[in-house]
This record gives C-alpha cells, sequence and structure tokens, in this order.
C-alpha cells in the first residue's frame, strides 16, 4: 500500500512497531498494540495492564509527538525526534520503534510486499477476465 500511494505522489510514512508487551515478550508486538504509546495512555488503569519501562515511555513520547505533527504539518519531523523519512517507492525507508528508541530502515517486510502485489495483480487479471 506504502508503494501504490508514494508511486500516485503522496507523502508517505511507514513504521514498524517492535516494543512487545511488558511482561510478555512470548507474544511479540501484536496488532495494534502501538494504539496506547500513540494516545499516552500507558498510565491508564485497566485489567492485566502491562508493567511499562523506560523506553516504552520514551516510545510513547515520540510517537506522539510525530502523530501530533503530521496532523499539525502533514509531516511528522518536528523538534524533539529524529527524523522520519519519506516513503518513496525506490528507497522503501521506514523507522521503527524499538526498545533501544528509533531506528531508521528500509525494504520493511519486502518479500511479503512482493508476494502480495502479485498476487493482487493475479486477482485483477481474473477478475477482468471474468464474462458478466
Amino acid at each position: 500500500m506504502a508503494e501504490w500511494n508514494s508511486r500516485a505522489g503522496n507523502a508517505t510514512y511507514q513504521y514498524q512497531f517492535s516494543l512487545t508487551v511488558p511482561g510478555h515478550p512470548e507474544v511479540g508486538a501484536p496488532h495494534a498494540s502501538e494504539i496506547p504509546y500513540v494516545f499516552g495512555t500507558l498510565d491508564e488503569q485497566r485489567p492485566m495492564r502491562p508493567d511499562y519501562q523506560p523506553p516504552d515511555y520514551a516510545a510513547s513520547k515520540a510517537m506522539q509527538e510525530y502523530w501530533t505533527n503530521f496532523a499539525k504539518t502533514a509531516s511528522p519531523d518536528g523538534r524533539g525526534v529524529p527524523g522520519w523519512p519519506e516513503y518513496k517507492a525506490d528507497t522503501k525507508k521506514y523507522i521503527e520503534f524499538t526498545k533501544k528508541g528509533v531506528e531508521t530502515g528500509a525494504d520493511l517486510r519486502q518479500k511479503q510486499c512482493e508476494a502480495f502485489a502479485r498476487w493482487v495483480k493475479i486477482k485483477g487479471e481474473k477478475s477482468a477476465s471474468v464474462v458478466h
């Protein structure tokens, strides 16, 4: 999706959230586990609240800054956070939120993305050949 969005001329930013659930590394970083970080609700009282550590609070602060900057200016970059490179189809850059902080990378899950793009193309060709 990032590649298609970028090729269409839209500013695109990609990220990987890699902070595991505190106290449960076997769970990894499941889908949507970054939401309490983005909204700054790590300290909200709820059943089975994870035991967040300083790296979690640092990631939450950075994520809130990025998301707020993006909402205000259409760019996540701003004072106090490392630059977030724009995703381009030719460079495929992204940032990753880790216990060590914000890191940059390229080609996030590239093999899986290529397989998905091939599948979409095949499905599109099959759909176009169906006679109604």
